[in-house]
């Protein structure tokens, strides 16, 4: 008799196990043998709001731009982010940054393009 055990199984056995010393890197969903970003909880906060997006942990911030955009509304052209005082750029990314899990960001939304 043979017996087959699938990735899905272990993981519904041992839930998303992040401890790779075991199963060797966690594989997506597509079935691809690339490792699964970790994902961080960022806090974006506007003069008035604030919001909770996650995103992987090196998304660049034009990403963050574009997942805030779908919950906010607006379009990421006009999407402003500041982080240290320091005015984001949109290919920088967030390990680059040192932008880390439940950090705070601030957002300015923009009235017009430039």
């Amino acid at each position: 008799m043979l017996v087959v055990i699938t990735t899905d199984f272990i993981r519904a056995l041992f839930g998303q196990c992040r401890d790779t010393r075991w199963f060797g890197p966690r594989m997506t969903d597509s079935g691809s043998d690339e490792e699964v970003q970790n994902k961080v909880n960022l806090k974006v906060k506007t003069t008035t709001e604030g919001y909770d997006i996650t995103v992987p942990e090196k998304a660049t911030i034009l990403k963050v731009k574009t997942v805030l955009s779908t919950k906010i509304n607006q379009p990421p052209e006009k999407l402003c982010l500041i982080f240290s005082g320091k005015i984001l750029k949109d290919h920088e990314t967030l390990t680059k940054l040192s932008i880390k899990d439940g950090m705070a960001i601030h957002l300015v939304i923009r009235n017009s393009q430039r």
